[in-house]
This record gives C-alpha cells, sequence and structure tokens, in this order.
C-alpha cells in the first residue's frame, strides 16, 4: 500500500526537488562563499513518511525535519510530549510571531 501511495506522489515530489535544486543553484551563484549544508523542512509536509530522506537523497544534502520547540521549556502547555513533537514541524511561525511579541 505505502509503495503505491509513494508511485501516485513521484511525480509531484520530483517536481518539487527540481525546484528545490533551482533554489539552490541560484542561492549558490550569489553566494558561492557559503555554501548550503543542509535543509531544515517544516510545515505540514514535512510529516510525510521517508520526505527527509527522499530529499536528502535526491539532492545529496542533509536534510531534517524542523523542531522549533527543541529550545522552549513546554513543561506547561498542558499536552503529552508525543502530541508536541508530532506537531513541532507546523509550529514554527507561530513559535517565531510569540516570540517576536514577547521580546518587542
Amino acid at each position: 500500500f505505502q509503495r503505491r501511495v509513494f508511485e501516485s506522489m513521484l511525480s509531484t515530489l520530483m517536481e518539487m526537488v527540481t525546484e528545490i535544486r533551482r533554489s539552490l543553484e541560484y542561492y549558490t551563484g550569489r553566494e558561492p562563499d557559503h555554501p548550503i549544508a543542509r535543509i531544515i523542512l517544516f510545515g505540514g509536509t514535512s510529516r510525510l513518511p521517508y520526505l527527509a530522506e527522499f530529499i536528502s537523497q535526491e539532492l545529496g544534502l542533509e536534510v531534517v525535519i524542523a523542531d522549533p520547540l527543541q529550545l522552549i521549556d513546554v513543561d506547561a502547555a498542558n499536552q503529552p510530549v508525543e502530541y508536541l513533537q508530532d506537531v513541532a514541524p507546523a509550529l514554527p511561525v507561530c513559535v517565531g510571531l510569540s516570540l517576536r511579541d514577547m521580546i518587542a
């Protein structure tokens, strides 16, 4: 079943990788002294199983999934740790906006 799902998504994933590759090439052309060492994925799509590994294999770069809660004390969140780990990749914008309000 998973293989069929992956195969049905393959053309879209390859288009996405092609666009990422173009962006990397553009950046590298403009900033040759600052090579890109890794890609950080975030958002709901980053939770797709094996997406990070697929992109890493296609581009030859380290790919990690963002965890904006990594350095934030969320003990008082009244949420199970597993839930927070599951939703963390979708929270970078929320965390950023919250921090902006806290330090402004």
